[in-house]
């Protein structure tokens, strides 16, 4: 097993060291792999002897890099606990920015998740892309391009990583050496995220994805044991914030079964449930449990200091008491 995303080769091949733009944003959905496509640009910048369009990974630079104390390369990320990404970390990099290179070649400044940015965090940068030194390189990555500023934007090339196909993330499980007996319910569940797929094959995904099925249908059903389950779906090793995925799925094929009344579409295995609720349930219910639900999925996926549990419980009640009198 490797850390190699083969999808991602094309990308660097593209580019030509001698020509970089000196700002580079990395977009892509969630799971597609920019993290991991920014080190592999930011180690391609900064090897002292490029082979090939890949870092030589035998220099003096690949190795203080592979080795995470490389002094050129320095690293913006959101902190544990934090809901931004701060003015004052932003700073941090601009007393580095005018620097010489510590091993005299290149540096690179990489900011990850740049949606999390304060707007006093986006003006730094703004400012330090104005006048940027020779051989220093600026690389962001994001998964929400849409919340970055247009301002931003127009000062970096973009480089988008689209989703693989599912040939080639099936054929990457393979040589990661996992279990593909339910690649299919992973690609299905997570389309185009091959990280989030090894995830969740790795997380024993159909033990998660079964009990997930009875926990939302006792809860249309019965509505009991709202507070135990907010509290086992908080503490479980699989991120709830999935499992809130899985429930705006649920809404969205219940829709989508109400408008056509075909089943070809809908997630195989909640079908029953989707179509249940789709014959079932107004629309205006359907719609405002997907806003709810995807409302929360965001909540957590931005950064909060809520409590999960507690969210989760009103999440629960509000489709408990919606679905259970919500017959037309």
């Amino acid at each position: 097993m490797s850390n190699r995303l083969p999808w991602l080769d094309k990308y660097l091949e593209g580019l030509n060291k001698d020509s970089l733009q000196h700002a580079f944003i990395i977009g892509g959905k969630e799971g597609v792999g920019k993290n991991n496509f920014s080190r592999t640009l930011s180690n391609f910048i900064l090897c002292e002897q490029t082979l090939n369009k890949k870092a030589c990974r035998k220099c003096q630079s690949c190795k203080l890099f592979l080795s995470l104390n490389h002094p050129d390369f320095h690293l913006v990320s959101l902190e544990d606990g934090k809901k931004k990404i701060s003015i004052n970390q932003i700073k941090e990099l601009q007393s580095k920015f005018y620097e010489s290179a510590f091993l005299g070649g290149n540096k690179v400044f990489l900011i990850e998740s740049a949606e999390h940015m304060s707007n006093d965090a986006v003006d730094s940068v703004l400012k330090i892309l104005e006048e940027p030194p020779n051989n220093t390189f600026f690389l962001i990555t994001s998964h929400r391009l849409k919340q970055l500023p247009l301002t931003l934007q127009s000062r970096c090339s973009e480089i988008y990583i689209k989703s693989p196909t599912k040939k080639i993330i099936q054929e990457w499980l393979i040589d990661e050496g996992l279990n593909i007996d339910n690649v299919a319910l992973a690609l299905d569940l997570a389309l185009g995220q091959p990280l989030k797929i090894k995830e969740l094959l790795e997380a024993n995904l159909e033990a998660s994805r079964n009990q997930f099925i009875k926990d939302i249908s006792i809860l249309i059903k019965e509505g009991k044991n709202i507070i135990s389950l907010s509290e086992e779906w908080s503490k479980d090793s699989l991120p709830f914030t999935l499992k809130l995925e899985w429930m705006s799925n649920l809404m969205m094929d219940a829709i989508r079964f109400q408008n056509t009344k075909e089943q070809k579409n809908l997630m195989k295995d909640t079908s029953n449930i989707s179509m249940y609720l789709g014959e079932r349930t107004n629309f205006n219910i359907l719609y405002d449990l997907l806003i709810s639900t995807n409302s929360l999925w965001s909540v957590f996926t931005d950064g909060t200091n809520l409590k999960s549990e507690y969210q989760l419980q009103k999440l629960f009640i509000d489709w408990e008491s919606k679905l259970g009198l919500s017959v037309r």
